[in-house]
């Protein structure tokens, strides 16, 4: 009640069991309408697959409020309570050596070109398997 009490006072209705993310779901229904649909695509996929950006910024941002409000720029910090939990890394996946083989020969035998050899340094170092993806659309 003195929460309730407080925001109609201030003109602030609080709801501390919202998190950014439920936030960020919100706005982007209500923008939906007045968005073109890039820009709409953009903004959907900072906050659907934008966990670790959410994180970084939203504690970037608190950090920098704290510090206003140690030197008495701020009264209270608004983003004291908004940090959301550190997201997970994602799961990793390595190839078999069955895997890297097939890789391998599957480049030498359509491609034969030079970086049949970086390949198999990346896959000797236990590099991401993503990397040789990248590298080979990279190089067209």
């Amino acid at each position: 009640m003195r929460a309730v009490l407080d925001g109609e006072l201030r003109g602030v209705y609080e709801d501390r069991r919202t998190t950014v993310a439920s936030f960020l779901r919100q706005w982007l229904a209500v923008k939906k309408e007045e968005l073109a649909p890039n820009t709409y695509a953009g903004y959907e996929a900072c906050v659907e697959r934008g966990k670790v950006t959410v994180y970084r910024i939203v504690s970037t941002l608190r950090n920098a409020l704290n510090a206003a409000v140690r030197a008495w720029g701020l009264r209270y910090n608004p983003a004291k309570h908004s940090v959301p939990a550190r997201p997970r890394a994602a799961e990793r996946t390595c190839w078999t050596p069955d895997e890297a083989a097939t890789f391998l020969r599957h480049n030498a035998e359509h491609y034969a070109d030079q970086l049949t050899d970086l390949f198999e340094v990346i896959l000797g170092t236990g590099m991401q398997p993503e990397l040789a993806g990248r590298v080979r659309r990279s190089a067209r």
